[in-house]
């Protein structure tokens, strides 16, 4: 079992996620849900969430923005988003998973299963320094990427990279 936060400016969005986790995610308990990422800080620090199902664009504090306030990270962060495909690239980059709306049911489901298998919050919390660092620097290239394996997240520096190589759906 796993509890929630649902933070996004859309209540359609919040309703249809929320419907999605309880009929296909039951695994899932939503305890809270914030219009706002300052809403968000705070629903964050009351319940200490497992998983936040966070929007990237919301008015006045975005997502990253939301994120930087908070000092604790221990948490598994789950981005929802309609656009912006800069941001999707730097989540991607730092492995988070994301999901873009309307959110698909099967994708829903592999990010909650992602979830049991994934990685300590420290290295959560190194993930999330990695996509702030990238996020922070948005004319320079991203000088870090968060690789995923069986043993756990790896970090390189991209710059450090002088080969990568295909294996099926893996490189």
């Amino acid at each position: 079992m796993f509890t929630a936060i649902i933070i996004d400016d859309e209540p359609k969005s919040r309703m249809a996620l929320r419907k999605k986790l309880a009929d296909y995610c039951p695994q899932v308990t939503v305890l809270a849900e914030a219009t706002s990422g300052k809403e968000g800080i705070t629903l964050i620090e009351q319940h200490d969430p497992q998983v936040v199902f966070l929007d990237i664009e919301m008015p006045r504090m975005n997502g990253f923005d939301m994120l930087q306030q908070i000092k604790q990270k221990t948490f598994h962060i789950i981005f929802t988003t309609a656009y912006n495909k800069y941001a999707i690239k730097a989540v991607r980059i730092a492995a988070f998973d994301y999901l873009l709306k309307p959110v698909d049911i099967e994708e829903l489901r592999s990010a909650v299963q992602r979830i049991e298998t994934v990685v300590s919050a420290t290295e959560q919390q190194h993930k999330i320094d990695i996509l702030q660092h990238n996020m922070s620097d948005q004319k320079k290239q991203l000088s870090k990427i968060a690789i995923p394996t069986l043993d756990g997240v790896w970090f390189f520096n991209i710059a450090d990279i002088i080969h990568l190589e295909a294996n099926s759906n893996y490189t």
